[in-house]
């Protein structure tokens, strides 16, 4: 019995290459997965942040997802973050980001959050821009920035309102 497991797994395995499947992960992914309900969780002010907000169907998106990954491994070890946003399963953080297009990245630092320009898409710019650029481009402060104490609290009331904060609400 013990061979046919053997040959069940080891066939199992050349099965899987053979049809281009993979047994073991080659590398993970660096880029955090961000969602409307752990996104103050991790973007929480204690480390700078690149965020794509992207969708699943947008082709400019899925161009730059290989260099998102890139970046996520080149700005680790510098202690900078890199995330990933899927825009239309996360309605309340479109709103809350006040996303217009697909891809839409953004530099957090703090509580400032600002938008990266849309014609930086190469390693290169978007290295850049993490690291020095983005003290040429003017930040969202205070209410107006998601990422304020001011502006995570509107956004809390604006879910409550919406009832997109674990609430229900009733149409009495």
């Amino acid at each position: 019995m013990a061979g046919h497991a053997t040959f069940g797994l080891i066939g199992t395995f050349l099965l899987l290459s053979f049809l281009g499947g993979s047994v073991v992960e080659s590398s993970a992914s660096e880029v955090q997965e961000l969602t409307d309900l752990n996104f103050d969780r991790y973007v929480d002010g204690t480390s700078p942040w690149m965020i794509d907000v992207y969708a699943p169907w947008c082709g400019p998106c899925k161009a730059l997802a290989p260099v998102w990954e890139d970046l996520a491994r080149e700005l680790k070890p510098l202690g900078i973050r890199v995330g990933r946003i899927d825009g239309p399963a996360n309605k309340v953080s479109l709103q809350r980001l006040r996303v217009a297009h697909f891809p839409h990245l953004f530099h957090v630092i703090g509580d400032e959050l600002r938008e990266v320009p849309s014609m930086a898409r190469s390693l290169e710019e978007l290295q850049d821009f993490a690291l020095t650029g983005w003290r040429s481009t003017q930040p969202r402060r205070g209410c107006s920035s998601p990422v304020s104490t001011c502006g995570r609290a509107i956004d809390w009331v604006q879910e409550l309102e919406l009832g997109t904060y674990g609430c229900t609400r009733s149409m009495a």
